[in-house]
């Protein structure tokens, strides 16, 4: 009886030896692709197992398997897309290095105009609508009035703006909707009304409409609601986009109202952004030519944005200028 035991001891001892000798480590490294820097504390997992880790501040893991077959390797972290790898048997002792590219992530709409300060969409008191500059690109509009006609709510009357029923001009008072510019009220000096093409719309990042009185905060033009443009930021580094856009006009479905010719609306969007020392900048432009359907309709505008962010350790300045050139031919 004593026999059997040690017998049945040494062989699972045996056993034991036999698993952690056959044990393997995979070794791997997990860096951005784009800047090819390792990535701290990213989850490597093998899957359908138990199995896993996390990298190191180098990028680095190991993982010890048990069972020497197939196996796949998925490494994911916050921000990034997931990656999988498989690795044949006899691929072991390589470096197996994941590349994980970065990915947006979505989550509540961050607005400054409700309360003249950065909070979360959810947090505000009032009702307001949020248009993005992905909404923006995907409806392909053009001109800044065509956007707000997707904002509930609203209706344009011509070139003026009316929320939720309440006058958008009034002549010889102004606009009882505020325009704003990046937090700045940019409503015309001569009659107070809404200049739609003093910007490119292709620089816009956002549209933020609160719906009801603002007064208290941006004063009597917000009676019936304020509107604020948001433009894109600067960027550090060496970006130039640029938009082509044609298009023309059918016939109206009248006789009378047919004229003679093609009728076309086109236009050109262009921007630049770079960094120059401390100093980051942005430079927008647009051309547009607008033939209209009608006679006497047709126009001509053109319109120059600029964007100056200084910023260091204790200032952060900003500087916008704005110069817009529209000839209607009534």
């Amino acid at each position: 009886m004593i026999i059997m035991l040690k017998f049945i001891k040494i062989m699972i001892l045996f056993f034991i030896c036999y698993n952690t000798l056959r044990s393997l480590e995979i070794k791997g490294l997990v860096v951005d692709l784009e800047t090819n820097k390792p990535i701290m504390g990213a989850s490597v997992k093998v899957l359908n197992s138990l199995m896993g880790t996390y990298s190191k501040a180098n990028g680095r893991f190991t993982i010890r398997i048990k069972e020497i077959k197939n196996i796949k390797l998925v490494a994911s972290f916050i921000g990034y897309e997931s990656d999988t790898i498989e690795i044949p048997v006899g691929n072991f002792d390589n470096e197996i290095i994941f590349k994980l590219k970065q990915k947006d992530i979505n989550t509540d709409e961050i607005v400054v105009t409700a309360n003249k300060k950065v909070q979360s969409i959810q947090e505000v008191p009032i009702s307001m609508a949020v248009i993005n500059h992905q909404e923006i690109v995907l409806r392909n509009s053009t001109d800044i009035d065509k956007i707000l006609n997707y904002i509930p709510g609203l209706k344009m009357n011509g070139d003026q703006v009316s929320i939720r029923g309440a006058s958008g001009f009034a002549l010889g008072v102004g606009s009882r909707v505020s325009f704003l510019l990046d937090g700045m009220p940019i409503l015309s000096g001569d009659q107070g009304d809404i200049k739609f093409d003093i910007i490119p719309s292709f620089i816009i990042d956002r549209v933020e409409v609160v719906k009801g009185a603002g007064s208290a905060l941006y004063g009597s033009s917000a009676l019936g609601g304020v509107i604020n443009l948001i433009t894109i930021d600067t960027r550090t580094e060496d970006n130039l986009k640029f938009k082509i856009f044609s298009g023309a006009y059918t016939q109206p479905k009248y006789k009378d109202w047919q004229i003679d010719g093609e009728h076309f609306k086109s236009g050109l969007d262009i921007s630049y952004t770079n960094k120059l020392g401390e100093l980051n900048y942005l430079f927008a432009g647009r051309l547009l030519s607008d033939a209209s359907y009608r006679e006497y309709d047709d126009r001509f505008n053109y319109s120059v944005f600029s964007k100056f962010k200084y910023k260091n350790s204790s200032n952060d300045l900003k500087l916008v200028m704005s110069y817009a050139d529209n000839d209607h031919a009534d």
